[in-house]
């Protein structure tokens, strides 16, 4: 792997970028975590106490602190939601469809938001240390109130399976509602110097949280 560099040549813009190269970039390296479907708190956790080691054990002090941080998270995400459904950033009948393909699908935006309200209280109560469905996997709401938490912005890596990176970056702004008061949301910004992988071809992802690169 050679020496990172700015992509100005005709044609770079399109190339694929290692994970190792985006690391190197920010004088980072991989942590593993526990792949128990939780691994975003436990990812983002790792990054900011810049956890030296390969890997991070889910120990009880871990589990206590990354399960705090999640339970801020969703109480955040609970606090947004009526807001964030208003200006359309979160449509309350397709996450509970994703979030429960099993079962009828809603077809009212009240009922369901109320319904997406239940999920989240059961979320942020539940330790980082249990297993959870793929279904319930952290997603792009989850990391947007991620950042808004932290109050800095945070960088996602998907990964495909030949360690080609997407990077996506998630801060916050302002936005204007219809009643004329300001509602803060977080954003996701993809980098528009990638092509998006295709979630079926992401192996694995990695977060880092600045200033605390892990």
């Amino acid at each position: 792997m050679g020496e990172t560099r700015v992509g100005t040549a005709e044609g770079d813009m399109d190339l694929p970028i290692q994970l190792g190269q985006w690391l190197h970039s920010f004088q980072g390296h991989e942590v593993k975590v526990a792949a128990n479907g939780q691994c975003a708190f436990l990812a983002m956790l790792a990054s900011n106490i810049n956890h030296k080691g390969p890997e991070m054990k889910t120990t009880t002090t871990v589990a206590k602190d990354a399960t705090t941080t999640k339970w801020y998270v969703y109480t955040l995400m609970m606090a947004n939601l009526r807001k964030d459904v208003e200006l359309d950033l979160v449509n309350p009948i397709e996450e509970c469809a994703k979030l429960y393909p099993g079962q009828p699908r809603h077809t009212l935006v009240n009922g369901t938001t109320a319904a997406l309200y239940v999920h989240y209280d059961t979320a942020r109560q539940r330790s980082v240390g249990m297993n959870v469905p793929a279904s319930f996997w952290a997603g792009p709401h989850e990391l947007r109130a991620l950042a808004q938490y932290l109050r800095e912005p945070i960088i996602v890596f998907d990964v495909s399976e030949n360690t080609d990176a997407h990077m996506q970056r998630y801060c916050y702004k302002h936005y204007r509602l219809a009643d004329g008061t300001d509602h803060e949301v977080a954003l996701e910004r993809p980098s528009p110097t990638e092509t998006r992988l295709n979630i079926s071809g992401i192996a694995g992802r990695y977060m880092l949280s600045p200033p605390s690169w892990c």
